[in-house]
C-alpha cells in the first residue's frame, strides 16, 4: 500500500498496525487518505504509536477490498 512501510500480522484481533514510511505523520496520512478514497483509519498519534495507523477489519470483504483497491489507486506518498 502506498506510504506503508510495513505491518503487523493479525493475533486474533480485529485490527493491525500499519508502520508508515519515515516522515510521514499518522494524522496527516489518515486524513489525506479519508479526503482521497473515503478509506477511514485511525492515525496512531492519538494511540501514543506516531508513525503508524490502525486498520479495522470490521467491513464486509467486499467492500474492505473496494477499499483497499481505492488506497493503491491514490498513490499517497509514493516517491
Amino acid at each position: 500500500l502506498p506510504g506503508i512501510e510495513s505491518y503487523s500480522d493479525l493475533q486474533g484481533g480485529l485490527v493491525t498496525w500499519l508502520r508508515l514510511k519515515p516522515g510521514i505523520l499518522s494524522e496527516e496520512y489518515a486524513d489525506l487518505l479519508w479526503k482521497r478514497t473515503g478509506v477511514f483509519v485511525l492515525p496512531g498519534k492519538n494511540f501514543e504509536r506516531e508513525g503508524f495507523i490502525r486498520l479495522g477489519f470490521g467491513e464486509r470483504q467486499s467492500l474492505f477490498q473496494k477499499g483497499v483497491d481505492q488506497w493503491i489507486q491514490s498513490s499517497i506518498y509514493l516517491s
